[in-house]
């Protein structure tokens, strides 16, 4: 139904790409529920503690996705620039938690 993957890394850097939802399962939560896996995976297994993605500045849905998910525009090129500190790792009742 949706996908998420890890690109490249850099220490404790990840980039994520290839965010895709097939259109008969698109607003139903389902790209929601990939990153947030993706992100509980990147810090649990992979120990990373930031992540950044590139989208298109017309790509209102997926800008929308990504700004709920916590991550914030960077950059030039109109490009979504996001860097997430993984709230999935902090402790219980952090603001840092998902």
């Amino acid at each position: 139904m949706a996908i998420a993957g890890l690109n490249a890394s850099f220490g404790s850097m990840g980039q994520i790409g290839g965010v895709y939802t097939r259109p008969t399962h698109r607003r139903g939560g389902v790209a929601t529920s990939v990153m947030r896996a993706l992100h509980l995976d990147a810090c649990t297994r992979l120990s990373m503690d930031k992540l950044i993605l590139f989208t298109g500045e017309h790509n209102v849905a997926a800008r929308r996705l990504y700004e709920s998910l916590g991550y914030s525009e960077f950059g030039h090129y109109s490009l979504l620039f996001g860097g997430w500190r993984l709230r999935v790792c902090g402790p219980a009742g952090s603001p840092w938690r998902a």
